[in-house]
């Protein structure tokens, strides 16, 4: 979960009987400032990252533990200004960035460990807040 007030995210441990969560502490988003906004994960669960409004970076977590716990790995650059919401393709290759201020997308390759890479120039997207990729 990622906690825009406080800067911080959160692993929820899920009850599926009562449909409770559960949250666990916060931890850091790499960022001293910012206002965290989505989180997605990987298909196959090893990673997670979250879009850091503010700083305008990503944050890359490995995901531990069977998915009870977040490790911080890295941050990079967004690529653009408020990044708001992010996408992974539908094979897991490249994950998306949709920058609200600088009306922008950002593409970054994922590679087999995780780390993002940017993949060509940002392109052209009026008032991005949202991106989804086709299969």
């Amino acid at each position: 979960m990622a906690c825009e007030l406080d800067n911080t995210t959160v692993v929820c441990a899920y009850d599926p009987e009562p449909g409770t969560l559960t949250p666990g502490a916060g931890q850091s988003t790499g960022s001293e400032t910012g206002y965290p906004a989505q989180l997605v994960v990987t298909g196959d669960g090893s990673y997670a990252y979250l879009a850091n409004r503010g700083p305008n970076s990503l944050t890359r977590y490995a995901v531990e533990d069977g998915g009870a716990a977040l490790r911080l790995l890295d941050t990079v650059s967004a690529g653009g200004d408020w990044p708001r919401q992010l996408a992974l393709s539908p094979d897991g290759s490249l994950l998306f960035a949709a920058n609200q201020r600088s009306s922008t997308v950002t593409a970054f390759r994922v590679g087999s460990d995780g780390a993002l890479t940017p993949a060509g120039e940002p392109l052209p997207a009026p008032v991005a807040v949202c991106v989804l990729p086709l299969p």
